[in-house]
């Protein structure tokens, strides 16, 4: 999970072979705003498996972006791999 620079936190969903060789991320909004939509996983601070996160948030996987790694300011946590293959299985679920 990161931070851009108006303090927007997303979620990395780029592996990192694309991470590594691309001048961009792919992410997925995440929002303190926990009001419950179709395609949102919500994700607990113990959902981290490792960093913080401050609030239960909403990952919103009907918001994805691809944007610059320049504009990225900062990294807080990492997710855990059963919150992110519900996040993964939500996308799937969204594109089929």
């Amino acid at each position: 999970m990161t931070f851009f620079r108006q303090k927007r936190p997303v979620l990395v969903l780029s592996n990192d072979l694309y991470n590594h060789t691309s001048l961009d991320i792919i992410v997925a909004a995440i929002t303190s705003n926990i009001s419950m939509r179709d395609f949102s996983v919500l994700i607990a601070p113990d959902d981290l498996s490792e960093g913080r996160l401050k609030t239960e948030s909403v990952v919103r996987v009907d918001k994805i972006y691809t944007f610059s790694k320049k504009i990225v300011t900062s990294q807080f946590g990492h997710l855990g791999n059963d919150k992110m293959n519900e996040i993964r299985a939500m996308i799937n679920k969204l594109l089929t």
